[in-house]
């Protein structure tokens, strides 16, 4: 399959050793020096100076002209020759490289089997003498066929209980992956909820320590938590709520009491009203934080349900001109459809007079044309009566004597 390569090598050489033959033995340079010398030989002798050497070295030349001249044309038409020798030669060299590359991967993939083999034959060897080991120790002991059929049936026994074992391990481990899957998400949703309270925290101004809890409004009356602040919001330590997973107590895992610390804090509670010299206060008292949080969410639940109330009665206003506005649009669409029922029919009863219209003009049209065909007839045919007439009456008065 892979022959010629070989076979083209083979002939480029045999190519060039013909060429090196011919060279050696075609020499021009060689012939001339020969000739010179014989008839230079042939001179010193005194002979004639026209000599069969002397005769043979232009005969020479020229035959070395000719071959030149015959070389330079078989090389020139032999250039493409040479080009498609020399793609065969790279395409040799590439071919020799890719063997030289697959006989290395070869000796790599034999001396690598080699190994295998070798490792392979210890291991046989190895299990060989286990077995005979084995062998001799199972000869060696008194077994009965009843104790070997108890061995097979523990061992059977064995491999399906390991065989549960595995089964049940595995479950276990889904259930154990499982299980950390949902408490992980527990943990996010737990982080979510930590993160929407302390957002809610700052949002509503309730800051939490250990002794006190402030309650402070952006506008309206000035609810603060200290006496000393002249009206203005209080900004204490803000300790915001945390959660440690790792915590081995149950109230340890968050950083806050919520449910003990915060509704049994309590804030100094100040109501100032804008004067004219500042701000006058009004009353002082101390109310729970969580009372006067609920309290104003129940003043804002209030009004959001009476603007509810308010749009509620303004939609239920629209709703009512909108079917207003449905009954007006229905009488009308009725009203049009009336019309163009009506329009319809008008249209198909001016369409059926048109049609008759136009049939009996058709119809008039038809006798029109046969009356003027009838009436062009009787013309030609009067106009030919009246001119036999007059021809009559010319040879009547022609006949008549002459008075």
């Amino acid at each position: 399959m892979h022959s010629w390569p070989t076979l083209l090598a083979m002939l480029g050489w045999l190519v060039e050793l013909n060429l090196c033959l011919e060279r050696i033995y075609d020499d021009p340079e060689a012939e001339a020096s020969a000739g010179f010398s014989q008839e230079f030989g042939v001179n010193c002798d005194g002979q004639a100076p026209k000599s069969t050497a002397g005769e043979r070295l232009p005969q020479s030349r020229h035959d070395s002209r000719d071959r030149a001249i015959a070389e330079g044309e078989r090389a020139s038409k032999s250039a493409d020759i040479s080009d498609g020798r020399e793609r065969d030669h790279k395409k040799f060299k590439e071919y020799i490289h890719h063997l030289e590359n697959r006989m290395a991967k070869l000796k790599e993939q034999n001396s690598r089997t080699k190994q295998e083999l070798s490792s392979t034959a210890s291991q046989i060897a190895q299990l060989r003498a286990e077995k005979a080991q084995v062998q001799a120790v199972v000869d060696a002991q008194e077994l009965s066929p009843a104790d070997v059929d108890r061995m097979t049936a523990e061992r059977e026994e064995l491999r399906n209980q390991i065989a549960a074992v595995s089964a049940h391990q595995v479950q276990a481990s889904q259930a154990a992956w499982e299980k950390e899957i949902a408490v992980q998400r527990r943990l996010d949703a737990v982080d979510r909820l930590v993160a929407a309270y302390n957002r809610l925290m700052s949002t509503l101004r309730l800051e939490c320590n250990e002794e006190f809890v402030t309650v402070s409004r952006p506008s309206g009356p000035a609810v603060v938590g200290d006496e000393d602040d002249g009206g203005m919001d209080t900004s204490r330590r803000l300790r915001v709520l945390k959660v440690n997973v790792h915590a081995t107590r149950a109230d340890a895992m968050v950083s806050l009491d919520l449910r003990n610390k915060i509704k049994r804090s309590r804030g100094h509670i100040i109501l100032l009203k804008s004067a004219a010299n500042g701000p006058r206060r009004l009353a002082t008292y101390k109310k729970p934080a969580l009372q006067v949080l609920r309290e104003k969410m129940a003043t804002l639940a209030h009004s959001s349900q009476n603007e509810v109330i308010s749009h509620r009665e303004d939609l239920e206003r629209l709703n009512d001109q909108i079917a207003d506005k449905k009954d007006e649009l229905a009488s009308l669409q009725q009203r049009l459809d009336q019309a163009g029922i009506s329009c319809t029919e008008q249209k198909k009863a001016c369409t059926q007079i048109a049609a008759a219209s136009n049939a009996q003009m058709k119809s008039m049209e038809d006798k029109l044309s046969v009356m003027k065909r009838e009436g062009f007839g009787d013309l030609i045919t009067a106009k030919q009566r009246k001119q036999n007439m007059t021809m009559e009456c010319v040879r009547d008065f022609r006949r008549l004597p002459a008075r």
